[in-house]
């Protein structure tokens, strides 16, 4: 895919067929890791991203509490 939002539709099509994603690995640019890393969440997979996870520090408090809300 390089458009996200089809994507994130083709997930979320798979998801509510039964096929759901076990993990997603995230290697996109910096700036994109927290956002990516949440919507991997809401999917309802497991994370794995390169390093640095955030960019802030606040960014790891908003990626626990999606942690926290997600079914995994």
């Amino acid at each position: 895919f390089t458009d996200f939002e089809l994507f994130d539709a083709h997930v979320n099509a798979e998801r509510r067929a039964g096929r759901g994603l076990d993990y997603v690995s995230i290697a996109s640019p910096n700036f994109l890791h927290s956002a990516h890393m949440q919507w991997a969440l809401r999917a309802g997979a497991d994370a794995i991203c390169e390093k640095p996870l955030v960019g802030s520090l606040a960014d790891i408090d908003e990626l626990l509490d999606a942690e926290s809300r997600s079914s995994g």
